[in-house]
């Protein structure tokens, strides 16, 4: 097969695998909102937010590690399994003892001091341990894939995963098992995930645990920074439903965690480009250093053009989107109001959304220059930015959320992503002169707006549908006036080929 058709095959089997994965994360919690509520969906959130913080400590860098080295030998197998084996055996040993006092601290606490923690809910938070190690493990064998741009691979064993926990969820609700139950559907996706990758991976390497203590502290001497980073990411980043479950109820949490679910499967997109963009910058800044910093230029030429009509489009159909994910009864509650312009609004997860689209924005450019400045080699740039988000969100949302709640959390989040956007925006500076491309933001904006004018007049409709014409009247502007150029779709088809 000719390396055209490569990259067109395997293109078209992510785009497919990613839809089909988002439709089924949709109607996953479309099922647990439906069925729980905002009470119930508020504990399974809390569940799922807390063992994040470990999940990401669990790493601790080792991913993007793990990409760089295998980028640097990608003719040498011998070299890459030596790598693959020693990075996997340090992972899951570090994953094990992480996630394992992640479990015990949750146990430690007396019954009753924190009121969102039944019984149900730490004998969750164990489930979804033992599925956060089989998915740390798993990013292993994704690394590999990444590096051979054959990134269709996991989107089709994550897809998989997908519908074999679904699969496990859907008989758990209809018996009205508790909340550890249904996480624990989790466990047999993850699983399954995991073997599919190591099967699909050894055409490239052959993965076997290797035990040299003295790569071990060298990798985890380089990967400390990026872990530390990472860390301090999640945290601004998650910080916000964590403690929203420790100072309000659990149906504040939930009505907070729908939108931000929607938030959560966006956020997989851009994530992936960059993942994918992250190896070719490694590759271009040892060896052609202009070639890298275009392909940061590029990089954000394409993210415009993504993220601009998510942003309206996701602002226009806020409503049918949450309705599609919930209920109309659980898109339009609210335990919150505001006086705005002298009427008072009841903030429920359609406004909360909408917040969160605008912050989720945001993080697709930093996105950007942050794995920019790392591919660059220069983590520890990003160190006192995260930090100085983590202060902020931190003092911002222990502040507002007492007193706005869910809808405090939500404007420290935008505020929290638009720092972190400056601060990586002056840092990047320092590596690549970054090109304001005025062409592309005019073009971009009138395709836009003629697609949230459209949008606008059937507001109301299926989200679906919603979704679909605003995807044809976007691409048919943004097509005829230029906004779409054919550098731009060349660099998003190899990027994802």
């Amino acid at each position: 097969m000719s390396l055209t058709r490569k990259v067109a095959v395997n293109s078209s089997i992510q785009m497919v695998g990613r839809l089909l994965g988002t439709l089924i994360s949709f109607l996953t919690v479309k099922l647990l909102t439906t069925k729980l509520g905002p009470a119930g969906f508020g504990e399974y959130a809390a569940i799922l937010n807390y063992i994040a913080f470990f999940g990401t400590l669990a790493d601790f860098g080792f991913y993007w590690i793990l990409v760089k080295e295998l980028a640097l030998y990608p003719d040498d197998k011998k070299k890459s399994e030596y790598i693959t084996g020693n990075i996997l055996a340090l992972r899951s040993v570090f994953a094990l003892v992480v996630l394992s006092c992640a479990v015990v601290a949750v146990y430690l606490i007396p019954v009753g001091l924190i009121p969102i923690l039944t019984p149900a809910v730490k004998l969750g938070i164990f489930m979804v341990a033992i599925a956060t190690f089989w998915q740390s493990l798993n990013m292993t064998f994704v690394a590999i894939f990444q590096t051979h741009y054959r990134m269709d691979r996991p989107v089709l064993t994550e897809l998989i995963g997908r519908v074999v926990s679904l699969a496990v969820l859907v008989p758990f609700l209809s018996l009205n098992r508790n909340v550890a139950w249904l996480v624990s559907a989790m466990v047999f996706g993850a699983v399954v995930n995991m073997i599919l990758n190591v099967l699909f991976a050894r055409p490239y390497i052959k993965a076997t645990l290797q035990f040299d203590f003295t790569y071990w502290k060298s990798i985890f001497k380089e990967s400390s920074m990026l872990g530390i980073v990472s860390v301090l990411a999640l945290i601004y980043f998650k910080i916000d439903g964590l403690l929203l479950s420790v100072i309000k109820s659990s149906t504040e949490v939930g009505i907070y965690a729908a939108p931000y679910k929607v938030i959560e499967i966006l956020n997989f997109f851009p994530a992936i480009f960059m993942g994918l963009v992250f190896t070719a910058l490694i590759q271009s800044w040892k060896d052609n250093k202009d070639r890298a910093k275009m392909l940061i230029n590029r990089s954000v030429e394409a993210m415009i053009v993504v993220a601009s009509p998510i942003l309206i489009g996701g602002i226009v159909l806020a409503k049918p989107i949450m309705t599609f994910i919930s209920s109309s009864d659980y898109a339009q509650y609210a335990t919150y109001t505001a006086v705005l312009f002298g009427h008072t609004v009841p903030i429920n997860g359609i406004i909360i959304l909408q917040l969160l689209l605008v912050a989720v924005t945001i993080d697709f450019f930093a996105n950007i220059f942050g794995k920019g400045i790392i591919a660059f080699g220069s983590t520890k740039l990003l160190l006192w930015p995260n930090i100085i988000a983590v202060i902020l969100n931190i003092a911002l949302n222990l502040y507002l959320i007492p007193r706005w709640s869910y809808a405090g959390a939500a404007l420290v989040t935008v505020l929290t992503e638009l720092t972190v956007l400056i601060i990586q925006s002056i840092l990047i500076r320092r590596f690549v002169t970054v090109i304001i491309p005025w062409d592309i933001i005019w073009r971009t904006a009138l395709s836009v707006l003629v697609m949230g004018i459209v949008l606008s007049i059937f507001k109301d409709m299926n989200a679906l549908i919603g979704v679909a014409v605003g995807t044809v009247v976007y691409l048919a502007v943004a097509t005829r006036v230029g906004a779409i150029s054919q550098d731009t779709l060349q660099l998003i088809m190899r990027r994802s080929g």
